[in-house]
């Protein structure tokens, strides 16, 4: 996803720092990890849901239910000091679309910046085109 939304960069916004999508591209996603001690995702021990549904996963029940997008930018944030943009583009990185929970990200719309722009265009890019395979 990085190589994609440094791409993007070059085409639309030269004048964006690669270090700015680097950080952003590479740590959009970390509120996936969890917590030092306390993994976000679990193996499923429900049997049926593995076999019949394919959720080979669980979220885990001892975590402090937060969005990702925002537990990304808390942990990030923690060691890394971010631009404003930075921020935005990893809280606001799946754009206006609904994500867990219903939350929809209308805050931001027509008010992203273009940092926020090109991750959410090179994560969906990645995860569509060249890790789903659509056409």
């Amino acid at each position: 996803m990085t190589y994609n939304a440094l791409k993007i960069k070059d085409l639309v916004a030269p004048d964006i720092t690669d270090e700015s999508v680097i950080v952003t591209a590479l740590f959009h996603d970390t509120g996936k990890i969890g917590y030092p001690g306390k993994p976000y995702y679990l193996p499923n021990d429900n049997k049926w849901e593995v076999e019949k549904r394919g959720m080979t996963y669980k979220v885990n029940p001892e975590i402090v239910t937060m969005n990702l997008a925002a537990r990304s930018l808390y942990l990030v944030s923690q060691y890394i000091p971010l631009t404003e943009e930075e921020a935005q583009a990893i809280v606001a990185h799946d754009g206006v679309y609904p994500v867990n929970g219903g939350v929809t990200n209308l805050e931001y719309f027509n008010k992203e910046c273009r940092l926020q722009m090109i991750v959410h265009f090179a994560d969906k890019w990645t995860a569509a085109v060249e890790e789903e395979g659509r056409r």
